[in-house]
C-alpha cells in the first residue's frame, strides 16, 4: 500500500517512480522497454536490467537514436538524478506517460552482470556491424534506427516455442525463405540471421550473399536461438514481427477477415483509465473483454459498426491494481490480447 502512495504522490510530482515489484510487471508486457543507467560508477559492479551505462547528459542525447518512443527506464543510485534525467528527457519532447525512473538500491530483485550492458554505438545507423553479435548487440540494434531485418530460418512450430521479438519467421527448410527473400529484402538493409544451431541461417547467409548479392559484411549468422538469445534471460514471444515486410501478404489477409491487427494501450501501466488504440479501425462488429489474472470476466464492450478511430478509454476506477488481460473476439475467433498494468 506504501508502494501504490509513493507511485502515485511521485507520479504527480514529475515522471513515474519505478518499484521493484511494478517493475516485475512493466517488464512483461513492455519487451521493448529502454533503460539507461547513468549512476557513472566506474567500474560499475552491476546493473539492474539490461541497459545502455551511459552519463545523464549522454542519456538525453541518445534518446534520439532510439527508433521509436519506446517505454523508457532512468536508474541512478536511489531515483533524485534518474528522475531529474528524466525531467529533461521529457523536455526535449520525449513522451511523459512512456518515462519512468528508478533508484538501483531499490531494484534488488532485479540486478544482473555488469557484462549485460547494452551498447551505445549500435544505435548509430553508421556503426560498423562485428562480424559475430550477441543478444546485447542485438537488443543495442533493434533499438535503433539502423535498417536491420532479424530473421528466424525456424518452422513455424519452432518459432511458435519462443523467438525473438520483432524477428521474421520464414522457413529454409520449406522454401519460403528462396521464395520470399528477394521480396522482402534488399541489400541495403542489414539481415541478422538465427535458427537452432546456426547451420540453418549459415546456409540462408550463403544464399543470400550467392544469389541476390548482397554484401557479405551486412548478413550475419548469428547462431543458435538459445545460446544468443533465451540462455540471457531476455524477453521472448511466439508471434513474428506484423510489421514485417515478409508478412505482408499474410497482414493483407488478415486485414480483409480480421479488421483489426494490434491494441495500443496508453498509458501502460495506468492509474483509472487507459486508452486503447486499435491499428485497424474496421468495419464489422467486434468485442473487447477484460479478464483479471484469475480468468474473472470484469469488463466487456460491443462494438457493432467497428471499432472507433478516436480509441476507447476503459474507465477502472475502483477496480483492484493487478495485472488485466485484454482480448478482442470476432465472431467465433479471438483475435489478439494485450496486457494491462493498473496501479
Amino acid at each position: 500500500m506504501i508502494a501504490v502512495v509513493l507511485l502515485l504522490v511521485c507520479k504527480l510530482m514529475a515522471q513515474s517512480l519505478m518499484t521493484d515489484s511494478l517493475l516485475t510487471y512493466w517488464k512483461s508486457i513492455n519487451a521493448d522497454y529502454v533503460a539507461f543507467d547513468v549512476r557513472e560508477d566506474n567500474p560499475v559492479a552491476e546493473i539492474a536490467v539490461p541497459c545502455f551505462y551511459t552519463s545523464p547528459d549522454d542519456a538525453v542525447l541518445w534518446v534520439d537514436s532510439l527508433r521509436e518512443k519506446t517505454p523508457l527506464l532512468i536508474i541512478c543510485h536511489n531515483g533524485f538524478l534518474a528522475q531529474t534525467t528524466a525531467n529533461r528527457i521529457a523536455a526535449n519532447g520525449y513522451p511523459a506517460n512512456q518515462l519512468w525512473y528508478a533508484g538501483f538500491n531499490q531494484l534488488v530483485s532485479h540486478r544482473r552482470s555488469a557484462l549485460d550492458t547494452l551498447h551505445k554505438y549500435l544505435l548509430s545507423p553508421l556503426a560498423v556491424l562485428p562480424s559475430s553479435i550477441d543478444a546485447y548487440q542485438l537488443r543495442s540494434i533493434m533499438l535503433g534506427k539502423r535498417n536491420a531485418k532479424v530473421v528466424d530460418v525456424r518452422t513455424a512450430t519452432e518459432a511458435r516455442s519462443g523467438m525473438v521479438p520483432g524477428a521474421c519467421n520464414l522457413d529454409w527448410n520449406s522454401g519460403e525463405f528462396s521464395t520470399k527473400a528477394a521480396g522482402c529484402m534488399n541489400v541495403s538493409q542489414d539481415i541478422l540471421i538465427y535458427c537452432a544451431s546456426g547451420n540453418r541461417a549459415g546456409q540462408a547467409r550463403t544464399w543470400l550473399i550467392n544469389n541476390l548479392g548482397f554484401d557479405p559484411s551486412k548478413v550475419i549468422n548469428m547462431g543458435g536461438y538459445s545460446t544468443l538469445w533465451v540462455n540471457k534471460g531476455l524477453s521472448v514471444t511466439s508471434v513474428p514481427a506484423i510489421i514485417c515486410q515478409c508478412l505482408a501478404v499474410e497482414k493483407n489477409i488478415l486485414k480483409k477477415t480480421v479488421g483489426v491487427l494490434s491494441i495500443y494501450a496508453q498509458p501502460n501501466p495506468f492509474n483509472s483509465s487507459v486508452m486503447l488504440k486499435f491499428s485497424e479501425a474496421g468495419t464489422e462488429s467486434a468485442q473487447l473483454n477484460v479478464f483479471n489474472v484469475r480468468g474473472e470476466h470484469v469488463f466487456k464492450k460491443a462494438f457493432n459498426n467497428g471499432f472507433p478511430v478516436a480509441g476507447f478509454v476503459w474507465n477502472a476506477y475502483g477496480i483492484a491494481s493487478g495485472l488485466y488481460i485484454v482480448k478482442i473476439s470476432h465472431g467465433e475467433r479471438r483475435l489478439l490480447e494485450q496486457r494491462l498494468i493498473k496501479f
